[in-house]
């Protein structure tokens, strides 16, 4: 069981997802309104960063009309959210930036200890 997604000419259809938070559906509709007033942005202000007209974002938005997916991949990028997230396949918002950013604090750290080791003992690891 799950999400199925047809893609034709670039499309995606049926986007009705399966799995969802609270147990209700949720809707690729549903999940970019949601990301669009979270951030306290009109349609009007998302539309024009995408390049596209404030009635398609609103169709989009009310399940009126189904993006391409070329579409799906520019608003993951605007809102740096997984495709995943955007289309109801998971809870987690990201695209993996949770697990870069920790690497890059080890990394950060791992710098710090070899440089206090270093002024200690004179010698890097």
């Amino acid at each position: 069981e799950g999400p199925y997604f047809l893609f034709t000419n670039g499309a995606v259809s049926g986007i009705m997802i399966t799995e969802s938070i609270g147990g209700e559906p949720v809707t690729f509709g549903e999940n970019i309104s949601e990301l669009r007033r979270e951030r306290g942005l009109s349609q009007r202000q998302v539309a024009s960063e995408l390049g596209i007209s404030q009635a398609l974002l609103s169709h989009y938005e009310n399940g009126l009309r189904e993006p391409r997916l070329d579409f799906v991949v520019k608003f993951c990028d605007y809102y740096g959210v997984s495709a995943d997230f955007i289309l109801g396949r998971t809870e987690r918002r990201d695209d993996g930036e949770e697990i870069r950013s920790l690497l890059g604090r080890i990394k950060d750290l791992n710098d710090y200890a070899n440089a206090v080791f270093v002024n200690s003992k004179g010698k890097s690891l």
